[in-house]
């Protein structure tokens, strides 16, 4: 169900979004299923969150779990930046380190974006991309580029289909954790 939108009182997100920088990602998939066992041990000694993500990202596609792109996002306490994050980009092997800026949740961007059903609802979205999507832009060009389904708190992507619903579940159980740094 979308939300509701107030007519002509959106911005763009463009000057609300600043990206930082774009790193080069490992670029394989890292088969190791005790994923648990490396957060633990290994991940407080990487001293990035943007490489921590992406290691984690290449882990998750390493155990069959089919993600195309994700995003890490954590608010903060600043007075200018409302919070922080970094998005994956499998095909293109890169992460990006970014800034959202105080005043986004008003922009058209925000406004018509899938996730903010999740962030004011706290209910996971899930929408199959096999037709067009006018009521949320960003997933019309997500199924341009080719992504069959869209689901927060991540997005996957698998030849003929997206995620089962045994694959779903178990997302939701081990990947749908909340981050802070």
């Amino acid at each position: 169900m979308p939300l509701d939108i107030p007519p002509d009182t959106t911005t763009t997100g463009e000057e609300f979004f600043r990206t930082e920088g774009t790193y080069s990602g490992l670029g394989a998939p890292i088969p190791d299923r005790r994923i648990d066992r490396w957060i633990l041990s290994e991940g407080p000694h990487i001293e990035s969150y943007v490489e921590l993500f992406d290691e984690l990202c290449w882990r998750l596609l390493g155990v069959d779990l089919p993600l195309w792109r994700a995003a890490l996002y954590a608010g903060t306490l600043h007075p200018l930046i409302r919070g922080i994050g970094a998005r994956w980009l499998r095909d293109l092997r890169v992460v990006e380190d970014f800034r959202i800026l105080h005043g986004s949740g008003a922009t058209d961007e925000y406004l018509r974006s899938p996730i903010r059903a999740t962030i004011e609802r706290g209910t996971p979205f899930r929408r199959r991309l096999d037709a067009e999507i006018p009521e949320y832009p960003l997933l019309e060009k997500l199924r341009k580029a080719g992504a069959p389904i869209c689901s927060t708190p991540i997005s996957g992507r698998r030849p003929g289909g997206a995620f089962s619903p045994g694959r779903s579940a178990k997302v939701r159980a081990n990947v749908s954790a909340r981050w802070s740094w």
